[in-house]
């Protein structure tokens, strides 16, 4: 079972309707007369979903469309905008189902306080900083996580979730920039645990701790019912006097009553206090992890709410013969887990015992992670070029440790051009990942649970992105075509919407998504039964 095969990690090829978000600033101007204002704004929206497939959802016929699976959301979020002299402040406040439910914190979305010293910009707060140049897809962007529990999202940002970070950012006369990002603790991606958008291999891994929880229990269970049965046969010899067959009982049964101190010698005075103890003993494990079932897994990832885990990068960038180009360096940790499962029958056992839980008793771990990063974008006749290039290194260079990732590289790289029909733009990107060292994997003896595995030995990981966009009528009607074709694994996936703007401010939308997959072992597997059609009206304010 592979918590982090490549289908968990490429989660985010799915969402290629992103935009790309660059924090730049100009220098401040003393000479302007000085100005502050404080603006208010935001967006509201509604929409209903409803899931087309018949075998995950009890369709009772695929004609009547009143029994699809549907449902329906609210959410909104409040824009608070200040700017002063030479700093100003941004706070987000969202409204939505979560923010009421497991994630009150994301009610205060983003909180950002920046101050322009010269050609130096200094931001702190709860925030989301974006690196690298590619189009709405990214393999040097690393300190903001994903959100996935629903999984389709408008944009890029939409995903990410703020983080507490400080930034820093030089920026000098030759429009070369230095940044620097710290964050003093992580932020984990955030996987659906159960419902339409819970991946694949975290439903496994959820199936295969509740299987190692039964185990015990029906462990528990027998012994139990052996107690009472040794009470039983004790009780019944002790009152007929059978003194000899007492002691082979006792003795038949050393090895589980010698925690309990019965004297073999003496059986027939302290047989029955010894065993109605182990009786008694038994009865609490049972019940213990019987109680402890429903916790089993509040307590399975590691506490990224640490120092150990904060996160520090540095990156420039500049423009050099036609380029812009940049240079980038992060630590920290992957954002989903990797699973040592050889560590995992013992966990469950001492959560289910009631034992104390340390860190170290986790069979979840968060790999630590170095990423080396190169970016650049230039114009070339109608083609506006985009790349980003990533190695990704960790603590298994050699790449023989199953429990923890080996290095690898990344790419993203593509193009959007306009097209001389209506106003279409066209654009195609390229992303992909290459595990190195496959070879120690297939070597390996925990190969079928190696957190790189993979079930044909294919260690590349490339997708085809293609976005269409269109407008009509000035630009009142939009059109957007996504598509993503998973190269190597067999998925397509395609996203259409279209666009209406009502009246004022107010947009009506209507859009799908269409999941294919090849076989079990392609990368959406765990939601190829998700298809479905949207309708949404958004309000901006």
């Amino acid at each position: 079972m592979k918590f982090t095969k490549t289908a968990l990690f490429a989660t985010a090829m799915l969402s290629a309707a992103g935009i790309t978000f660059a924090q730049d600033f100009d220098d401040f101007d003393y000479s302007e007369e000085p100005t502050t204002s404080f603006t208010v704004g935001g967006n509201f929206e509604t929409t209903a979903r409803s899931y087309l497939d018949e075998a995950d959802h009890e369709i009772k016929s695929a004609d009547d469309v009143s029994t699809l699976h549907t449902e329906a959301n609210a959410t909104g979020k409040l824009n608070l905008n200040y700017s002063g002299l030479s700093s100003d402040l941004n706070a987000v406040i969202k409204f939505d189902k979560n923010t009421f439910g497991e994630h009150p914190e994301d009610l205060l979305d983003e909180f950002t306080a920046r101050a322009y010293l010269g050609n130096l910009l200094i931001e702190a707060g709860k925030m989301r900083v974006v690196w690298g140049k590619g189009d709405k897809n990214h393999v040097v962007d690393n300190f903001n996580a994903n959100d996935y529990t629903d999984y389709i999202f408008p944009d890029y940002l939409d995903r990410r979730i703020a983080e507490p970070m400080f930034r820093a950012v030089y920026s000098t006369n030759n429009d070369v920039k230095f940044e620097a990002v710290w964050t003093p603790v992580m932020t984990a991606d955030r996987l659906a645990s159960s419902g339409n958008w819970q991946p694949k291999a975290s439903k496994e891994l959820t199936d295969k701790v509740q299987s190692a929880a039964l185990d015990y229990l029906k462990k528990a269970t027998e012994a139990k019912v052996k107690a009472n049965q040794l009470a039983t046969e004790a009780a019944t010899l002790q009152a007929t006097g059978d003194t000899a067959n007492l002691a082979t009982l006792i003795s038949n049964n050393a090895a589980t009553l010698v925690p309990y101190h019965l004297d073999p010698a003496n059986a027939l005075t302290t047989a029955s206090a010894a065993i109605q103890e182990y009786v008694s003993a038994t009865e609490k494990a049972y019940l213990t992890a019987l109680s402890n079932t429903g916790s089993l897994t509040d307590n399975l990832y590691p506490d990224t709410y640490q120092l150990k885990y904060g996160q520090a990068g540095l990156r420039t960038t500049f423009t050099a013969g036609g380029f812009d180009l940049g240079f980038s360096y992060y630590y920290g940790h992957y954002k989903q887990p990797s699973a040592n499962l050889s560590k995992y029958s013992a966990y469950v056992e001492k959560v289910l015992s009631g034992a104390e839980i340390s860190e170290s008793d986790k069979f979840l771990s968060y790999d630590q992670l170095q990423v080396f990063g190169l970016e650049g974008a230039t114009v070339f006749g109608p083609l506006n070029i985009r790349f980003e290039a990533a190695y990704n290194l960790t603590d298994d260079t050699k790449g023989d440790d199953p429990w923890v990732h080996n290095n690898s590289i990344a790419w993203e790289a593509g193009f959007d051009m306009d097209l001389p029909i209506s106003n279409i733009n066209f654009n195609i990107q390229t992303v992909g990942k290459y595990i190195l060292k496959g070879d120690k994997i297939n070597d390996s003896l925990y190969k079928a649970f190696d957190v790189d595995g993979d079930a044909n030995d294919c260690y590349t990981n490339n997708k085809i992105i293609v976005d269409i966009t269109d407008s009509y009528r000035n630009e009142t009607i939009k059109l957007d075509i996504k598509g993503v074709w998973g190269i190597e694994r067999g998925d397509v996936v395609i996203m259409p919407s279209l666009a209406f703007d009502v009246k004022d401010d107010m947009t009506l939308n209507l859009s799908g998504l269409y999941i294919w997959c090849k076989d079990e072992d392609s990368e959406f597997d765990g939601w190829q039964h998700n298809s479905f059609a949207q309708v949404g009206i958004k309000y901006l304010f």
